[in-house]
């Protein structure tokens, strides 16, 4: 295997023309311009950028963009467009529907395991390619919300989520990068959250962590759950984390039978919760003390 899918997304003289391109669009696109003021562009964001891909995508039609040229120009211009309301859509759907495309950014992204070579096909000579490519990939990886498997509908179906994810755990195990990449899979899989209640995993994630039971891609999960908190108030307590606790407490007793692995999960995740709120405290009570 080589790195020609990542490559093709990269294209740096075909992106380069691409984005040339982009210059003639004009700024006729009312609802691309509707979304750069959505995103409350600062004035060091690459609004152009944004504008750019935004009128791309409406133009689609008009200027006959296929699906894959949209996502070369969303991976070109990931850094940008990865915060704004419409995201990387075109992007994150090629790679829901590929593997090893997943793994290709993750093993740019990350080193082998055993600190080996890859494959010579895999490494990119241009440093400045590579950097960027780098933190492409990583801005990819931590930033992709749409599960393999989801229909037109938004349906998500379990088996073909759970073929995804073992593909990848085998690309993983192949390449050595086995821990890596199963914590990275727990953190995708704890952004994905059903619409009715934001604290239950949807059923799909349900079965992938069950089916798998992975130790690390359990640590993930709880990893990209306590990673997802709000910015909130500090008391001089700790009522917020012992709140979380029991949350995650009734999580836990709600899905013990169903799936008892990822109970599990959610109980050890209640448990650090109850430590840290302990621990607050503890460090509220030094504080009065001293003041």
């Amino acid at each position: 295997m080589d790195c020609r899918s990542i490559r093709r997304l990269i294209g740096s003289e075909a992106a380069t023309e691409r984005k040339r391109s982009l210059d003639g669009l004009g700024r006729a696109d009312c609802a691309a311009a509707k979304e750069c003021r959505s995103a409350r562009l600062t004035p060091s964001y690459p609004a152009r950028i944004v504008y750019r891909v935004s009128a791309t995508r409406n133009a689609k039609k008009r200027a006959n963009h296929h699906a894959d040229e949209l996502a070369q120009l969303e991976y070109a211009h990931i850094d940008s467009l990865a915060n704004i309301p419409r995201g990387i859509p075109n992007l994150e759907r090629q790679v829901a529907e590929s593997p090893t495309l997943y793994f290709q950014a993750l093993a740019i992204a990350y080193l082998r395991e055993d600190f080996g070579q890859d494959p010579p096909g895999w490494l990119i000579e241009d440093q400045e390619q590579a950097a960027r490519v780098l933190r492409a990939s990583r801005h990819l990886l931590s930033k992709m919300r749409r599960l393999p498997g989801t229909g037109s509908d938004g349906r998500v179906d379990p088996d073909t989520l759970v073929a995804w994810v073992v593909e990848v755990r085998r690309l993983c195990k192949k390449h050595d990068r086995s821990r890596i990449g199963d914590e990275l899979l727990g953190q995708f899989l704890s952004r994905i959250r059903p619409r009715d209640n934001d604290s239950v995993p949807s059923r799909p994630v349900c079965e992938v962590l069950e089916r798998t039971t992975s130790a690390d891609m359990a640590l993930g999960y709880r990893i990209g759950i306590r990673n997802a908190r709000d910015a909130h108030f500090r008391p001089d307590t700790g009522e917020p984390e012992r709140h979380l606790a029991t949350k995650y407490q009734d999580v836990s007793k709600l899905l013990q039978f169903e799936y008892p692995f990822v109970s599990q999960v959610f109980l050890e995740l209640s448990e650090e919760y109850a430590h840290d709120a302990d621990w607050h405290d503890a460090q509220g009570a030094a504080r009065k003390r001293i003041w």
